[in-house]
This record gives structure tokens, sequence and C-alpha cells, in this order.
């Protein structure tokens, strides 16, 4: 199973979604992990903060590259997760039926009210709080797909 989470830029919220993932999954489950950007700044790194909350929760996402979502990795996913429904509805625009019928928020994968706001110039306090909301819907979400 290939899943993808998409932000705006990939530099705060896809990527610690990424890093989440990516840590709760053991040997045995057969699920790649990927994320992007539908505006990202090619090839820049997290931010700063992004990467300073996520190693408090004992993740490393310092190597992390920016990348635009393209038609590849599109139809490469088996399940895409955006931050917002803006976000989901500007991929179901440009990509259509490639992405239709795979394409949810992180929160309503999860079965959860909200959306992931952007933490981008805010504070680390700002971050810790998006980082601990996305480990709580990805952890709904890892037990889903395990299921």
């Amino acid at each position: 199973m290939n899943i993808l989470f998409v932000c705006t830029g990939n530099t705060c919220r896809s990527p610690m979604a990424e890093g989440i993932l990516k840590s709760m999954l053991s040997e045995k489950d057969n699920i790649q992990v990927l994320s992007g950007g539908i505006f990202a700044p090619q090839g820049a790194g997290a931010s700063e903060n992004a990467i300073l909350a996520m190693r408090e929760k004992g993740i490393d996402i310092s190597a992390h590259t920016a990348q635009n979502i393209n038609p590849d990795v599109i139809g490469e996913s088996d399940l895409i997760l955006a931050m917002t429904s803006s976000h989901k509805q500007m991929i179901i625009a440009a990509f259509g039926d490639e992405a239709r019928g795979k394409v949810y928020t992180v929160c309503e994968y999860a079965d959860i009210d909200g959306e992931i706001s952007d933490p981008y110039g805010a504070g680390i306090d700002c971050y810790k709080e998006c980082a601990d909301m996305l480990e709580g819907a990805i952890g709904k979400i890892y037990d889903k797909i395990r299921r």
C-alpha cells in the first residue's frame, strides 16, 4: 500500500505526518509512505520548528526535502491524505479521476472532526500542537488500515 500525505508546501504538516506514520510501521507492514506539496518549494528542507517538534517525539525528519505532487505520485498512491478540505479539492481538480475515490482529509479518514491547521510561520508551540493532532489522527488511521 502506498500512502501520500499532502499539504501546501511540504515543509511542515505533510513531512511531520510522513514521519509519524513511518515511526508507527513495523517490518511486517507492507506500506510505503510519502509526502508532497501542492505548491512546494522544490528541494527545500522541513521547517526548523517541524524538525524540533518531531525530535521531541523521537522522530527525525531533518533529511526531508520538499517535492510537488505530480501525476506519477498520484497514480502510484493507494491512499492520499490531505491536511484540509481545500487541499483535497485542489487535488481532485488537478488530477481528476486519477485521485477521485482515494483522496480524503486526514481528519475525515481518521473519523474525527476538524482539519490540520497550518503552523507555518508560527512558534514552536503551534508546531507541537499540530504534531500532537497529527499523531492522534494518524494513530487512528494506522489502526484502520491494518484492519
